[in-house]
């Protein structure tokens, strides 16, 4: 169960612990681009990029700033200084980078790109920005997110602070499942009285905020989904033009006057926007009406958003419509079309993105039933400590996706054929960016389940040997060998990963977290466990 964690009283952190923290090798950066090693910079170096990222070359596409286990990388601008063409590597556990624009008139950030999740729990952002002149922040990504969904044990993703007099223009960032603000700028308006003005931009699963600005400000052509708020003022006038908000707990719209005398009220004026949900306090208003449906709700349907870090160190932008959507009218997604049925978008030789998503304060049961192959997605909670995970469980072609819902979403990748959907309370299906109800799943797709191959292979290699770490506190080492045939098998979801290997008859390989799995035939002449994973030794099973 993805959660919205204002909604839980314990502290449990995200189910991607930061103890499992992908700690591999950037052989697939290094060779082709400068590799600029971070290691020992845990102070904020003031004398340009040059003298924080060494001495190697620029190459032509992007540098790297590889951030090691546990430290900190930080680098604070020089007046006028632009920081361009960077990808900055955290995948390292405990990695973290900032950026710091502060106390100088002018500067530019372009095509940076964060890779990794931010996996520490402290409340740091990824830029601080605050200018007397002009300041840009264009083709950002921070969109592989941060482990803890617990605010604000997390980091947000541009700050402004109050001392802010001049003007910022952030374009084309992209954010996500980030326990803070996407742009937290509110503060301005108080002491500098400076403005910033979002475009092109996307975040999602955010908390307390997508876009949170000052008075004088412009959120143009953005998307903010499944956050706490999706545009937030709290002080001054503000335009939202050309927007889609939608699934933000709080509201899609939150003017929201903070209490303190002396601030001119909170004000929205809206344009072509889409929302659903709208919050008004104090004095506050909301000048206009909704649009109706939201029309995008992924990152690539924003024009010029990044989709990965490498693509925005690159310099390069998502593929989507150069223009925001018109006006919709009724019944349509605003290209003057009728929504699509759900067969018409369901991919039969592909996965199909299938989100799941509620609108209640409550807890909510769901499960899904099918022939072909399901995973799940990122937002899925698989943590096997949590009683409320999301399980994906297979029966040879059969499938079962099954979990909870506590106001958040949960997503999976589904390709092939839906039997059946059992869902409590307000959940909504939405498959490949549309909305539908869940029950439209039921018979969706087709998958052949004639295929013998199968069986035949079940029959070859009748026998089962299970790996299940799931319950283990650390990886579990093993090895075996047989006087048979033996390969990877799916049993009970289990996966093989890249650097578990068959030479021959024997076989050896890693599991932490998950299960690992064989089949195979003849007995097993050899075998070899370190470490407390369980082992499920089965013979003569039908898959």
């Amino acid at each position: 169960m993805a959660r919205d964690p204002k909604k839980l009283d314990d502290d449990r952190r995200d189910r991607r612990d930061a103890g499992t923290a992908d700690i591999g090798s950037n052989d697939s950066l290094l060779g082709r681009r400068s590799y600029l090693k971070a290691a020992g910079v845990t102070s904020i170096v003031g004398a340009g990029f040059a003298a924080s990222a060494g001495s190697a070359a620029a190459s032509e596409e992007y540098d790297v700033i590889e951030v090691g286990p546990g430290e900190f990388w930080q680098h604070r601008l020089s007046e006028g200084e632009t920081f361009e063409n960077v990808l900055i590597d955290i995948t390292a556990q405990g990695a973290q980078a900032k950026i710091w624009a502060t106390g100088i008139s002018d500067f530019e950030i372009r095509n940076v790109g964060w890779l990794g999740r931010w996996d520490t729990r402290e409340r740091h952002a990824f830029i601080h920005a605050a200018c007397s002149g002009h300041g840009v922040i264009e083709n950002v990504y921070m969109g592989d997110g941060a482990a803890s969904t617990n605010y604000p044990n997390s980091p947000t993703g541009v700050f402004v602070n109050r001392r802010h007099s001049g003007h910022i223009d952030i374009d084309n960032l992209h954010v996500q499942h980030v326990a803070d603000n996407a742009v937290y700028a509110s503060e301005p308006t108080r002491t500098g009285g400076g403005t910033v003005d979002i475009r092109n931009s996307y975040a999602r699963d955010m908390q307390p905020a997508a876009w949170r600005v000052p008075g004088g400000s412009t959120v143009e052509n953005c998307v903010a989904i499944n956050c706490h708020r999706g545009v937030w003022v709290r002080y001054g006038e503000i335009d939202v033009i050309d927007c889609d908000l939608q699934g933000n707990r709080v509201g899609d719209m939150v003017a929201h006057a903070s209490g303190i005398a002396g601030h001119a009220a909170p004000v929205i004026n809206a344009e072509n926007t889409a929302w659903g949900t709208d919050t008004v306090q104090s004095s506050g208003a909301i000048n206009g009406s909704s649009v109706g449906s939201t029309r995008r709700t992924d990152p690539e349907d924003v024009d010029g958003v990044p989709l990965s870090a490498e693509e925005a160190a690159g310099g390069e932008s998502g593929d989507s419509s150069p223009s925001p959507p018109s006006n919709p009218g009724n019944g349509d997604d605003g290209d003057g079309e009728d929504d699509p049925d759900l067969e018409d978008i369901w991919n039969d030789d592909e996965p199909n993105h299938l989100v799941l998503e509620d609108g209640t304060s409550g807890v909510s049961e769901y499960q899904l039933t099918g022939y072909g192959t399901a995973e799940a997605g990122d937002d899925a909670d698989t943590n096997p400590d949590d009683p409320y995970r999301d399980t994906v469980s297979s029966d040879g072609d059969e499938f079962v996706v099954e979990g909870f819902l506590g106001g958040y979403r949960d997503d999976f990748y589904v390709e092939g054929r839906i039997d059946s959907v059992t869902v409590d309370s307000d959940v909504t299906a939405v498959v490949n960016g549309n909305a539908f109800d869940p029950d439209e799943l039921e018979g969706v797709g087709s998958w052949d389940d004639e295929d013998e191959s199968s069986d035949d292979s079940d029959e070859q290699l009748p026998h089962v040997l299970l790996f299940d770490g799931t319950e283990a506190s650390g990886p579990t080492t093993y090895s075996f060998t047989i006087d048979g045939e033996v390969e990877p098998s799916e049993y009970r979801g289990a996966t093989i990963d890249d650097e578990n290997e068959i030479e021959g008859t024997t076989v050896r390989g890693i599991v932490a977290n998950w299960r690992d799995a064989y089949r195979f035939s003849g007995d097993i002449t050899d075998f070899r466990l370190a470490g407390e994973a369980d082992i499920n030794l089965e013979y003569d099973v039908d898959e």
